[in-house]
């Protein structure tokens, strides 16, 4: 006999935040500023060159399953 498991469904909504008290996000000239302003910062370039090779290891990795594979021997259960 299996132990019951409960379950509760939950979300959150994200509303845009994190930008500094003088960025007003809905401005698109505030924004793009601060991006290029951020973008030249050189814990920003270093940051994204050391993700490079984590998210290329990420990307090459298969994830695929073959449908059609045999993966249980034995199993004739069709």
């Amino acid at each position: 006999n299996t132990e019951r498991l409960v379950v509760k469904n939950t979300s959150m909504r994200h509303v845009e935040g994190g930008w500094p008290k003088d960025v007003d996000f809905t401005e698109p000239t505030d924004v793009n500023r601060f991006r290029k302003k951020a973008e030249k910062d050189e814990d920003y370039k270093s940051a994204v060159k050391a993700l490079g090779p984590i998210i290329e290891r990420c990307m090459k990795q298969n994830t695929t399953i073959d449908i059609y594979e045999d993966y249980f021997e034995g199993d004739d259960s069709d």
